[in-house]
């Protein structure tokens, strides 16, 4: 299926493909996405994953009140703040049109609210910085399916550079690639219809900014 057909965002449909590319054997499931700032990704993806599993649970993970602008440059941002009123609104909404689905928001920095947890999947898009990046990915680590936006920048690039031998990495694109995706269930993971690509980062020291 094409999901980057009907989405706001093209980037979206490549994460969908890699997440629903997972058969999972269990009843529930539990869907994490740190940086889940106004709801908009976490909403559009969790109303796909809800029909993988009879109940699904979806935990959002953000700083949401402001931050200044110092700290978004030092975690490469570029969207902005957070609103958790806008991401509580739309994931309620979700939640009431389908009972199958409950989920929960947690405010502040990973380092201090997430905790190490294994779930089927994980989309971790919250800062860049490379310390947090990391952090985020220890805590994440055994989890089944787990999306890494932006790595491109520099430091993603330098985190996944530096796991690259210890976890085989894909891309979500073939060039210029903006994704890259970690897949532990191997045994239930259908590779064919995800469609994925050999990891292209770069060594650290030859990176550049390509935005």
């Amino acid at each position: 299926m094409n999901y980057e057909l009907g989405l706001p965002v093209k980037h979206l449909g490549r994460t969908l493909k890699a997440f629903m590319s997972l058969d999972v054997k269990t009843e529930t499931g539990t869907y994490i996405e740190i940086g889940a700032h106004r709801g908009r990704s976490i909403v559009i993806i969790g109303s796909y994953l809800k029909d993988k599993v009879n109940r699904l649970h979806i935990k959002g993970y953000d700083i949401f009140a402001n931050e200044t602008q110092q700290f978004h440059i030092k975690e490469d941002n570029g969207k902005g703040a957070g609103n958790i009123y806008k991401c509580n609104n739309k994931l309620s909404k979700l939640s009431k049109r389908f009972p199958s689905v409950t989920y929960e928001l947690i405010e502040g920095y990973t380092t201090d609210t997430l905790t190490s947890q294994t779930v089927e999947w994980a989309y971790i898009d919250g800062g860049h910085s490379y310390e947090t990046v990391k952090w985020d990915h220890e805590q994440l680590k055994n989890s089944k399916v787990i999306v890494f936006d932006d790595s491109d920048l520099e430091g993603v690039n330098k985190y996944l550079w530096e796991i690259k031998d210890q976890y085989t990495i894909y891309d979500l694109e073939l060039t210029r690639s903006r994704q890259s995706v970690i897949i532990n269930d191997t045994d239930n993971y259908d590779f064919d219809s995800a469609n994925l690509f050999p990891f292209g980062g770069c060594d650290p020291k030859d990176w550049r900014a390509i935005r």
